[in-house]
């Protein structure tokens, strides 16, 4: 993961401008039709690499354990979700 987190921080300029026009255009097409969209964005140039799971059956924990344990230089961050059934009484 390093190896790919020293490459975006090399880089961040390049993605900086390619992730501001890919916003325009999507921005210019309609498809940013949301409350407070605006024209342009800005965009950080801070690079932080972190594996984010997520799920909701709660099998992952034991496999973010072990990533931790063998990765202890590699930042996770676990999201934990559930859904809760309620009776229709």
């Amino acid at each position: 993961m390093s190896e790919y987190v020293d490459h975006i921080r090399e880089k961040i300029d390049d993605y900086v401008v390619c992730y501001r026009q890919n916003y325009a255009q999507k921005y210019e097409l309609g498809l940013m039709k949301f409350d407070g969209a605006k024209s342009s964005i800005e965009i950080e140039s801070f690079v932080e690499g972190v594996v984010v799971v997520g799920g909701y059956s709660g099998i992952a924990g034991k496999y973010v354990k072990e990533l931790k344990s063998k990765h202890p230089d590699i930042e996770v961050l676990e999201m934990r979700n559930s859904l809760v059934i309620k009776s229709s009484n």
